[in-house]
């Protein structure tokens, strides 16, 4: 076995004392208990904790637009059914607008005009049903006066004119005639209604509340003839659908 020499054995020991890790007096130790001080340096502790630390991204700030819609009003829930809602209001503000528009003038309009109006509808009934008057509808005043003439002259006669006890319209009438002053006492409409106003609320009973049944020609010439009387805005200037 080669023996090491003495001088090799003190290198080593001199290097170690230079590493401190061999005390002066040749004990080994001396170099762990110095290494735990220098550990426990928070200068020597700071390179470690950060080499072993999670890299964390610094928080970088919101944008303008971002903080914008954070901080902005939610929509309400309540808001959902108005906007539903919303195109039928729109439609039925619509059809409000239409309902407002002028009513034409046509025969028959003018005719419920003036029947609502002028004392018929009191007597007779709001559609012809009878009161103190006599009944209009159901046929009941085609009845009376099959032809338009006889009615119009009743209309602006009235009982005084006509004569107390006379027969209205057809003396033959199916059920019986009617007789003047056997009721309410009907008055003249010559002074107060223009030929053309007593023609259209003739019309009006007979074609609307008794339901008389016309052609449209025949239609078409009573318009004419409502025209020709100052009806519509007088001057026989058009037809008029005074039927609808």
């Amino acid at each position: 076995m080669t023996e090491v020499p003495d001088y090799l054995f003190e290198r080593s020991r001199e290097r170690r004392r230079a590493l401190g890790l061999l005390s002066d007096d040749g004990e080994a130790g001396g170099g762990a208990a110095a290494a735990a001080p220098a550990l426990a340096s928070p200068v020597a502790a700071a390179p470690v904790a950060a080499a072993i630390a999670p890299h964390v991204e610094p928080t970088k700030p919101l944008s303008p637009a971002a903080q914008s819609a954070i901080s902005r009003d939610k929509v309400p829930m309540w808001i959902l059914p108005v906007l539903f809602l919303l195109p039928i209001w729109g439609f039925t503000y619509v059809q409000l607008l239409e309902d407002d528009a002028p009513i034409p003038d046509t025969a028959l309009n003018r005719g419920a005009m003036v029947f609502a109006t002028n004392q018929c509808a009191s007597c007779h009934g709001g559609t012809g049903g009878g009161g103190v008057g006599y009944q209009l509808n159901e046929g009941e005043a085609l009845l009376t006066f099959p032809t338009v003439d006889p009615m119009l002259d009743w209309i602006a006669s009235g009982t005084e004119a006509w004569g107390v006890g006379n027969a209205i319209g057809d003396p033959n009438r199916p059920g019986g005639a009617h007789i003047a002053g056997d009721r309410a006492v009907m008055p003249g409409f010559s002074q107060t209604l223009s030929e053309s106003d007593i023609y259209a609320v003739a019309r009006f009973v007979r074609e609307q509340l008794a339901g008389e049944e016309l052609t449209p020609e025949q239609i078409a010439d009573r318009d004419l003839h409502w025209e020709d009387l100052g009806g519509g805005g007088g001057g026989g200037g058009g037809h008029g659908d005074g039927h609808g």
